[in-house]
This record gives C-alpha cells, structure tokens and sequence, in this order.
C-alpha cells in the first residue's frame, strides 16, 4: 500500500496553470525521451486514458509504456503532424514511429491545472 501512495504521489496534481499546449509538448518530450519520471510530472493518476472503448487511468497507461510499450520498442516515438488547440483542449493529429508498423490517429488532450487529465486516442 505504501508503494502504490508513493507511485502515485509522483503523478501531476492540479495546481499550477501552465498552458496547455506547453504541458502536451512536454508530454510529447518526455515519451519521446522515454522518461517516465517527466511523463508523471505533467499526468494525473487518475487521467481518462485511452480509446473510446477502452479507457484505463493515467497510472495504468503508464506503467503499460514502462513495461511493455518501450521495452518492445526502444526506437518508439510521437510525431505530431498538426494541431489544434482552444481553451483547455489540445488536439493533435500525430503518427507513432518505431512500432513494427507506423500508426496514425488524432489524439485529444485535456489538461487542467498545468495537467493531462485526459486523453482520448482515436485511428
């Protein structure tokens, strides 16, 4: 139990307000560096993650790119092609390199606080 408080305790908490283009390119940073310790800084444990027909929580996602996602794929990366952003949503059509086939999708963002509180991904 005092892991799990302690893994979560390095999750992003709502507080500062930073724009929320800034916090996705920071997220975008840190995938692409493979960093999961930046990648926490700007995701809740708790975010909305996921396709529409399978959302999981930020915690769950990822702990998925740490111990599978980039492991299998050390090459993995976000491009992002083009964007669109208002308010607290930032939508973004991005290709991931570096799987066994490259993938291309929109992926919406929703950040509150200077945090990913959700993320919808979509082909």
């Amino acid at each position: 139990m005092i892991e799990l408080l302690l893994a979560e305790a390095a999750f992003c908490v709502p507080a500062a307000e930073r724009a929320p283009v800034a916090v996705v390119d920071e997220f975008v940073s840190a995938y692409n560096a493979h960093d999961l310790g930046r990648m926490r800084q700007v995701v809740t444990a708790d975010a909305s993650m996921g396709s529409p027909d399978k959302r999981t929580s930020g915690q769950e996602v990822l702990a998925r790119y740490e111990s599978v996602v980039f492991v299998r794929y050390p090459e993995v990366r976000i491009e992002v092609e083009d964007r669109l952003a208002a308010d607290d949503v930032v939508a973004q059509m991005e290709s991931v390199e570096g799987l066994w086939e490259p993938d291309r999708g929109l992926t919406i963002y929703r950040v509150n606080g200077g945090c990913i509180v959700e993320m919808g991904i979509s082909q």
